[in-house]
This record gives structure tokens, C-alpha cells and sequence, in this order.
């Protein structure tokens, strides 16, 4: 019998590195931790298993293998995720296996086909001038062809003609995004959407093609200079950033990365030996963008163009990032040029003024300083309105005072007077830098016994001996008369699964306990796992078991107390003297 994709995969990848080309990671012990990517926190408590292959937060509840986490990472289902890592694994997928042909499968192959027919095209007679274009501006044939540069001819149905004679569905194709369809004679017909046209393809950070951004030769009336795809289930243009699957691994080489505005800026920094940028595409940085590069370095430097459209989405880059705790820096370069124009006339001194990258602060002043006079009233109003703003931001207040003296001086005024202006500033007022409809995704809170439970139950599975002894304690009594309330401290999956795990007692191997859950429990068990595995030797297990099982039946008792007491005060309220002796006479007994 041949093995399952997945079973080879796993064989050959290890969980910690496939998570550590996303995440940092941290020896902790025999496993590793990190601060979780999937819910906001200061303090790590994702951890990850080598021996058993699976991870776990504490904090959000999200665990399991491999497959789990990059589904989790990349929104994508499982037949993704398995070609994700059999790419990483070197294990070939069957394409006739129809269990991994999904639509996205599908729509990114026809995106790859369409990369081909472009660059193709570059060669050809009608494609010179585009070749031309991008010589002049300094690309050699190699930078082409890594970055599969193309040209889309300007005929109507070139590319339709091509990728239908491949057997894709019309249908299929407008999906991806490459094609626009006409009603208008009454009947559907569908036309080439990029139309002579410098063809960049877009790669997600798994290197797999899932749009494209055409740029004209010449001026077109009712058409802007850049034209990319639409919205597709393959690409969204929010999150996904430009060279970023070329630039991932010299991020974490060189310690941050550099974003630009489009992908010229982007090709020339790479040709010119500046490989950790990546580009937003000429839009504002988004969150789901931030997200992703904070995989790979909590440092970014911002080298956007410095015209006034430039400056604001530096701005609002600058909120977006340091919201989501990045540090973030400002690269001004000479006569404010773009990064791609720059190093066409001054190749190999990029790097230099990237070394020389200015903190937030000073990029807000120097911005205030060169638009408005600190000498003349109305100046002054506007650059304390606009800096204070900013200074507001500033948690530590070391760093605060720094600029709000600093500010003093070049206003020739009080730092007091500074203060209260800024005390009667509201956050709100940066809507104008703010990024609109950005929602943040809802942690659901665990119970509050929920982690004096989990540990029990690692205590117990460290020594699963003590499974039999708590048994005949008082504790599983007490639990079972209280289970209803139970359900307000702990919850109910994870008493669910304390009483499989009493049921397995005599089993004794986790293995063995492993192959007896099903899929709820074995995801309810991964942390249970990680903690029992980090429990060192020389730890009193019977002490510990015993401070958990005490700790768990003073809660109880105590939401028990309160809950009588609002019993009481309502019974009394109705006048009820028979529920209110009877409810005194619980009080009591507790």
C-alpha cells in the first residue's frame, strides 16, 4: 500500500522548522516558544513540540501539526496546505488525484500558464519595445527572467486563445482574474483584460503566481498607468506583498525589511544586491501585511516616495506597522528619488543610506519643519497640532519629554503649555493617517480554571499512576456534585476530555491515549502534552496534583457562595421567605 502525501511529507519536514520559516522560535527546554501569531500578547505562550510534532498556545487555544499551522497561517484549507509543504518536502502530488485539485489549484495554475505566455511574449517581434523599456531602465536579461517579466500583446484574445487551447474553461479563467466578459450583443464574450501591457506577475510568500500588475507603454485614455487583477480566491491584494517569497529568507538574514512603493523599486533593489524588499504595490500598507512580514522580523524600514501622496502613506504605514509592534524607520534618499531611480544612477550605495534609516520622531519633525515656518504663529499652531499627535503616542515618558523639549525649543515656548495642549488631544484625531474598515479579529476569552485544569491534567499524564489514586480521592465526588457550576470556571470540553483520560487510566502510554481520541480530543490534548513534557523530574508531582484539585474546589465553592448570595438577595426582593431560609441554610453548609 503507498504511503499517504501526507505521511511522507511529515516524514521528511520537522514541525520547528517548518514553523521557524514563519516565526522566531526559543529553545525552551525540550520544546520551543514563542509570542503567538495568531492573537495578540506580550508574554509567549506558543509552544512547540519536536518529540510529539504538534503545537499549542495556552493563551488562544489553537494547536496541532504541521498541516493545522500553515492552514492557520495562510487561510487555506488542507489540500493547500499539503502542497504548500510537499513543495517544501520535495514529495510530488499526483495531479490526477482529484482530492488535491482544488479551485484554487486550479486558478493558480492558470495564473503560472498565463506567466509563461507573458514572458514568452517579451522575446517576440511585437514584445521589443517592452524589452527596450525595461533595458533602459537598467534590467539585465537575468533580473528578467527571475522576476518572469512580461508583455501581454494588444490584441482582445490572445491569452484567451492560448489558455482555452490548454483546456481551461472560459469561466475558469475570468475567475483568475485574466479575463473581462461582455453582455452586450447578448451573448457572453470574453475579452484579454491586460492589453499591451508590461506584465509583473504577483507571487504569494509561498512563491506560487496568483496575479499580475500591467503596466502601459504608452498613455491609454480611461485606463490608469498600472492596471492590476482583481480580487480572486487566490489573490487579494491587501495581503499579499510584492517579492515577498524572494525576500523572506534576507529578512531574517539582515534583521528587517525594506518596503518600497511598487515592483520596479523592488527589481532594482534586488538587482542591485538589496534583497529583503518588498513592496505594497501602490497601496497603503495594510495590517494583514504587517502580519505577514512580522513573521519574519519585527524591524521594517520604509522607503516610500517623498511627495505629499508618498508622505501620507508613510504616515499610515508608520500607525499600521507600529500597531501591530514592529519598529519601524524612515529611508530618505538623495533629491527624493525612488529606490528604483536611485540606484540606476548610484549603483552599490543604496546600502549606505539604508545603514542611515531615521527613527519615527525625527522623520515627523523633519516632514512639520519643511512645511510649515516654527517662526510664524499660524506655523507654529500647525506643527505642535501635527507633532504633539504623535508625541502623545510615545509609552515611555523619557522618550515623551525628549520630544516635547525638543519641540519647546524650536517653538521658543513652554514645555508645560506643550503638555496641556497635548492632554486635550484625543486619539481619534489621527483618522486621517488611519487605515479605514481595519477589524481585529476577537480572542475568545478561556474560562478562568481553564489553565489550573490543563495542568492537572499534565500532572496526571506525567504520572498517569496518580489517574487511579485521584480517582478514589474526594476530589472526583466533589467535581461530579458540582459539575453544573463547574461549567461557569472550566470548560466543558476540557471536562469532557478529564473524563476520557479517566477512562484511559489503566492505558497508561500517551501513544496508546493518542490513538483511542478522536479529532476533538486530540486537538483538546496538545497542550496538555507540551505542559506535561516540560515538567522537569525533580517537581513533586502528588504536591502539585494536590494544589490544583484545592485551587479548582475553592473557585467552585467560592462562584457557589456568590451565586447563593444573589439567590438570596433576589428571594428576599419577591418576599419569598421559604427560598430565602433555604438558600441561608446552602450558605451555611458551604
Amino acid at each position: 500500500m503507498d504511503t499517504l502525501p501526507s505521511e511522507e511529507i511529515k516524514s521528511r519536514l520537522d514541525i520547528v522548522d517548518v514553523i521557524s520559516g514563519y516565526i522566531k522560535l526559543q529553545r525552551a527546554g525540550g520544546s520551543f516558544k514563542t509570542v503567538c501569531p495568531f492573537h495578540n500578547e506580550n508574554s509567549p505562550s506558543f509552544f512547540v513540540s519536536p518529540d510529539k510534532q504538534i503545537f499549542n498556545c495556552f493563551g488562544c487555544g489553537k494547536g496541532g501539526d504541521m498541516f493545522s499551522f500553515v492552514m492557520e497561517m495562510e487561510g487555506v484549507e488542507f489540500v493547500d496546505a499539503l502542497r504548500i509543504l510537499a513543495k517544501q518536502a520535495g514529495v510530488e502530488l499526483k495531479r490526477v488525484d482529484p482530492k488535491i485539485q482544488t479551485e484554487r489549484t486550479t486558478l493558480q495554475e492558470i495564473c503560472v500558464d498565463a506567466a509563461r505566455y507573458f514572458f514568452k511574449n517579451l522575446y517576440s517581434d511585437a514584445g521589443k519595445n517592452a524589452l527596450k523599456y525595461l533595458e533602459k531602465r537598467g534590467l539585465t536579461k537575468e533580473t528578467i527572467e527571475e522576476f518572469k517579466i512580461g508583455y501581454s500583446f494588444e490584441s482582445w484574445d490572445g491569452l484567451y486563445n492560448f489558455l482555452t487551447l490548454k483546456g481551461y474553461k472560459p469561466e475558469m479563467i475570468e475567475k483568475a482574474g485574466l479575463l473581462v466578459v461582455s453582455n452586450k450583443s447578448g451573448k457572453k464574450k470574453y475579452f484579454d483584460r491586460f492589453r499591451d501591457r508590461i506584465m509583473f506577475p504577483i507571487s504569494d510568500a509561498n512563491g506560487y503566481i496568483v496575479g499580475f500588475t500591467g503596466r502601459y507603454l504608452t498613455k491609454k485614455e480611461n485606463e490608469g498607468k498600472y492596471v492590476n487583477s482583481p480580487q480572486t480566491p487566490v489573490f487579494d491584494k491587501s495581503k499579499i506583498l510584492y517579492g515577498l517569497e524572494k525576500a523572506k529568507v534576507n529578512i531574517k538574514k539582515e534583521g528587517y525589511a525594506l518596503l518600497v512603493e511598487g515592483q520596479m523599486d523592488v527589481i532594482s533593489c534586488w538587482q542591485d544586491g538589496i534583497k529583503n524588499a518588498v513592496a505594497s504595490s501602490g497601496t497603503a500598507l495594510t495590517q494583514s501585511q504587517t502580519k505577514l512580514l512580522k513573521r519574519y522580523s519585527s524591524n521594517l524600514k520604509i522607503a516610500f516616495d517623498m511627495d505629499d501622496a508618498g508622505d501620507m502613506a508613510t504616515k499610515r504605514g508608520i500607525d499600521v506597522a507600529s500597531g501591530e509592534g514592529l519598529n519601524v524607520s524612515i529611508v530618505r534618499i538623495p533629491d527624493g528619488k525612488d529606490p528604483a531611480d536611485f540606484v540606476f544612477s548610484h549603483k552599490g550605495e543604496l546600502k549606505e543610506i539604508l545603514e542611515k534609516s531615521m527613527p519615527i520622531m525625527e522623520y515627523y519633525f523633519e516632514t512639520a519643519l519643511a512645511k510649515h515656518d516654527p517662526k510664524d504663529l499660524d506655523g507654529k499652531k500647525k506643527i505642535s497640532e501635527e507633532l504633539l499627535l504623535n508625541i502623545k503616542k510615545i509609552q515611555n515618558k523619557v522618550e515623551m519629554y525628549h520630544w516635547l523639549d525638543r519641540l519647546a525649543q524650536i517653538l521658543n515656548t513652554d514645555v508645560k503649555y506643550l503638555e496641556e495642549d497635548m492632554a486635550s488631544m484625543k486619539f481619534d484625531a489621527y483618522a486621517k493617517y488611519a487605515q479605514p474598515n481595519i477589524q481585529i479579529q476577537e480572542t475568545k476569552t478561556p474560562k478562568s480554571n481553564d489553565g489550573v485544569f490543563i495542568s492537572l491534567m499534565a500532572f496526571l499524564i506525567k504520572d498517569s499512576s496518580k489517574l487511579a489514586v485521584l480517582e478514589d480521592s474526594d476530589f472526583m465526588d466533589f467535581l461530579e456534585e458540582n459539575k453544573e457550576v463547574s461549567y461557569g470556571l472550566i470548560n466543558e470540553n476540557l471536562l469532557s476530555l478529564f473524563d476520557f483520560l479517566r477512562k484511559c487510566a489503566k492505558i497508561g502510554q500517551i501513544s496508546e491515549i493518542l490513538k483511542k481520541a478522536d479529532e476533538t480530543q486530540r486537538s483538546l490534548l496538545n497542550p496538555v502534552i507540551l505542559q506535561s513534557e516540560m515538567i522537569d523530574d525533580s517537581i513533586d508531582i502528588d504536591f502539585q496534583i494536590n494544589f490544583c484539585c484545592k485551587k479548582i474546589k475553592e473557585d467552585i465553592l467560592r462562584l457557589k457562595r456568590k451565586n447563593l448570595h444573589f439567590k438570596i438577595k433576589e428571594a428576599e426582593e419577591k418576599g419569598d421567605a421559604e427560598a430565602t431560609d433555604k438558600y441561608l441554610k446552602e450558605l451555611k453548609q458551604i
